[in-house]
């Protein structure tokens, strides 16, 4: 009886130290996926220092200095990979579908920030994609998604989304709600507004 408790506990720890090497090898290979396609042909610039250091602290809820740190190890284990599927295969391991595209989508979200992408970003990430078992639908489709974002964070340009819970806030103190007739009307007003301003900047 003791010996099968004893094998039991036994057991149960290594399950926990085995979850803990997953999370460290997942956070490891996705930060040098991150980092490969960062510098793929340049040095890492600043605003994609801050973006790589903003998306790896939110995906895996680290703190500042485990994210500085989890960074200087992918740096040399990027460094040190002969090629992308080094990292891949450890990915393809322990995430799932919905896990790889928020892989993807973080890499055009690190070199997006930049406000442009070359050829070799552009194909570093889709072979990445294409290891990754992401479709090159799904791989175009957030690589459009991240652009309109930082398309409309560099512009100005207003969500629709974000002005209804500001009018919320301010209309509660006033017992007024937002009825759908409100949500679609400033639906129309800045969705004219935010074309206007595209087709000005083209």
């Amino acid at each position: 009886m003791f010996g099968s408790l004893k094998d039991f506990i036994a057991s149960l720890i290594g399950d926990v130290r085995l979850q803990k090497f997953e999370d460290k090898d997942r956070r490891l290979a996705t930060a040098a996926l991150l980092i490969r396609v960062a510098t793929v042909d340049s040095e890492m610039s600043e605003a994609r220092r801050e973006k790589l250091h903003a998306v790896l602290k939110s995906c895996f809820g680290l703190d500042d200095p485990a994210t500085a740190q989890l960074i200087r190890d992918a740096a040399e284990a990027a460094r040190s990979a002969v090629d992308l599927y080094h990292f891949t295969r450890r990915l393809n391991d322990v995430l799932d579908n919905e896990d790889r595209e928020r892989t993807v989508k973080m890499m055009w979200q690190v070199i997006y920030v930049d406000g442009r992408v070359n050829e070799f970003e552009s194909n570093i990430i889709w072979r990445t994609a294409d290891l990754l078992g992401v479709s090159s639908r799904q791989r175009i489709e957030l690589r459009r998604l991240v652009a309109s974002e930082q398309g409309r964070a560099k512009s100005g340009l207003v969500g629709t989304h974000d002005v209804v819970q500001q009018y919320e806030k301010t209309a509660v103190n006033c017992d007024v709600s937002v009825t759908p007739d409100i949500a679609s009307q400033f639906n129309h007003l800045f969705g004219a507004r935010n074309a206007a301003r595209q087709a000005r900047d083209e």
